[in-house]
């Protein structure tokens, strides 16, 4: 019995110290996780060993009992009303773990469920075990503002350089978390978005325009009476953005990517597609005759109302008389009607639904957010797609065209 007690005290304190180790430091690679939850259980089944049983056997009761106890641990911390976001709603078990999140994100609807749950919870609901999702534009300012935060973890996940061979010259744009870092590359896509490259594209938007009318004449030609126009324009999209993956899983579990990068046979596409963006930048690189498009936002949307479908076409017309004409953005910038369709169905159907995340500055200790204190290790996330159809905001039927 006095072994058993030993035993027990053993294995309490190891869940014990793990848990706080885990509070401290949340996992972001996965060497340290994997260390702590397979090394540090050999000592309570070494005490348990002593009592004349195979070790073995020892590992056989305690490695279970410490994943089982260190389960409770944190699940009751995280619902309990010391944690940090207590006082926040939300449903019990995205408090406890992010994998919910990632089996919510699984079918591309995560923004629909964030919606759901800001039309249950309020403004500001508790998403996550240390994330909080925030619908009141009043603290825009204070997240993604001049005023804002750094990109929150969600971020490491979408980096496409394996952490090991990432440096201040390779480090992708997209997973850059430092202020003064992420400035000083972004530079360089500014002014690729300035005025004057933007009418050096024209040729490229013209060329694969052309190609999608072709394609619709092509099919009405055929007398197709039904058309995936939806199908049409992604892979109109495509031709421009390129393969651009986002994995639902590695967004919201960051060290996530170290095990998918562990496995040939699970990163495979991962490490494909990182080869794949680093050829395509060498040989653009070596091309400096060709003004292309490196990026383009789509959007699309069904038009309810009858009357657009006059006035768009006219104003289209009237602004471009002529086929292949080079499209001046002096003269979009004056066309209402088509301004307001592409407005209005980017307010309906934004290019990123739920993914704005920032988290307080490492070191910061936190950051105050309108009079909400947010703590360092804590994450806020803003979902354009809930903003966007917030009867607040766009009174009185946010969610119709």
């Amino acid at each position: 019995m006095p072994m058993f007690s030993a035993y027990s005290l053993a294995l309490c304190a190891t869940v014990f110290a793990t848990h706080l180790w885990f509070k401290a430091h949340e996992p972001k690679s996965m060497l340290p996780f994997l260390a702590t939850i397979l090394i540090i259980p050999t000592f309570p089944a070494y005490v348990l060993s002593c009592s004349q049983i195979s070790l073995i056997l020892a590992c056989c009761l305690a490695y279970p009992s410490f994943y089982m106890l260190l389960f409770i641990s944190i699940g009751s911390y995280r619902l309990s009303p010391f944690h940090p976001l207590a006082n926040y709603p939300g449903p019990t078990i995205a408090k406890i773990s992010k994998v919910w999140t990632v089996h919510k994100s699984m079918d591309g609807k995560l923004a629909h469920y964030y919606k759901m749950l800001h039309d249950q919870y309020g403004p500001i609901v508790h998403v996550g075990p240390n994330e909080i999702s925030v619908a009141e534009k009043d603290l825009l300012p204070f997240i993604i503002g001049t005023q804002g935060m750094p990109k929150g973890p969600l971020w490491e996940g979408r980096a496409i350089t394996p952490k090991k061979n990432r440096n201040q010259s390779n480090y992708s744009l997209i997973g850059v978390r430092d202020l003064t870092h992420h400035s000083h590359l972004r530079k360089t896509w500014n002014r690729a978005f300035s005025e004057e490259p933007l009418q050096d594209y024209q040729d490229i938007l013209i060329q694969n325009a052309n190609n999608l009318v072709e394609v619709l004449e092509k099919r009405f030609m055929e007398g197709s009476v039904e058309l995936d126009i939806a199908n049409v324009i992604n892979l109109f999209s495509f031709d421009f953005m390129g393969d651009l993956a986002t994995p639902a899983l590695t967004m919201q579990i960051p060290w996530s990517v170290a095990i998918v990068q562990a496995f040939p046979w699970l990163s495979t596409s991962l490490r494909s597609f990182g080869a794949f963006a680093v050829s395509q930048a060498k040989l653009r690189a070596s091309n400096e005759s060709r003004k292309d498009l490196f990026y383009y936002l789509r959007s699309y949307s069904d038009v309810p109302q009858d009357s657009l479908f006059a006035f768009i076409p006219c104003e289209i017309e009237e602004a471009f008389p002529d086929s292949g004409t080079n499209i001046d953005i002096q003269k979009l910038d004056k066309m209402p009607w088509l301004n307001a369709v592409i407005n209005e169905t980017l307010r309906l159907q934004p290019p990123v639904p739920s993914g704005l995340q920032r988290a307080p500055a490492v070191g910061s200790k936190g950051k105050l957010v309108g009079s909400h204190y947010i703590k360092e290790g804590t994450s806020v996330l803003v979902s354009p797609y809930v903003l966007h159809r917030d009867p607040r905001y766009f009174f009185p039927h946010p969610d119709k065209y």
